[in-house]
């Protein structure tokens, strides 16, 4: 069967997941329901592309939780980049980052009713940095928790694609990887 995924740019900002941009997803039409609903119709399947582990500088979530942000040696924000964006990464071994994106992931599944996820930016679970929550946890143990995290958020029956993630953690938990630039 066909899929088609909605790419990055259905939210107002990286990390604010359910802050959908009003003129192109108006909530009053369905929203990102209404765009799987849409999709089944034409016989395919939905997917949606998220980064669960990533937020933009300007996004909500960075503004109310910056203590959720990892932190390089500096004690600065540690930023990430890819294809000239530069993006925080978001500290999995914080139980609350977990919940916010297990929370994401299962809206964008059981509320939108999307069985495809492209998981995107997987790395920035476990940038490199000494602010995170628990600095006990390597940064391959970190990897696994994220991976976990989405796995068990996503349930067993959406297929995932991972995304600029490390390939070794992710045997297990997604179930296709792009390997390739965009």
């Amino acid at each position: 069967q066909d899929l088609a995924i909605v790419d990055d740019g259905y939210i107002t900002a990286w990390g604010d997941w359910a802050s959908l941009k009003p003129k192109e997803f108006p909530q009053e039409s369905g929203g990102m329901t209404a765009v799987a609903d849409n999709i089944r119709r034409n016989k395919m399947i939905p997917g949606l592309w998220m980064a669960p582990f990533a937020c933009d500088k300007h996004s909500k979530i960075a503004k109310e939780h910056p203590d959720w942000i990892i932190r390089n040696s500096m004690g600065r924000f540690a930023n990430s980049s890819n294809c000239g964006k530069f993006f925080y990464g978001l500290d999995a071994t914080n139980p609350a980052v977990r919940d916010f994106a297990f929370n994401s992931i299962r809206r964008a599944v059981k509320e939108w009713g999307y069985k495809c996820l492209k998981l995107d930016f997987l790395y920035a679970a476990c940038l490199d940095g000494n602010g995170k929550y628990d600095l006990s946890m390597s940064r391959a143990e970190t990897m696994y928790l994220a991976l976990q995290t989405v796995r068990a958020a996503a349930g067993p029956d959406t297929f995932i694609i991972g995304c600029g993630c490390p390939l070794g953690p992710a045997i297990g938990y997604v179930d296709g990887m792009r390997i390739s630039a965009d």
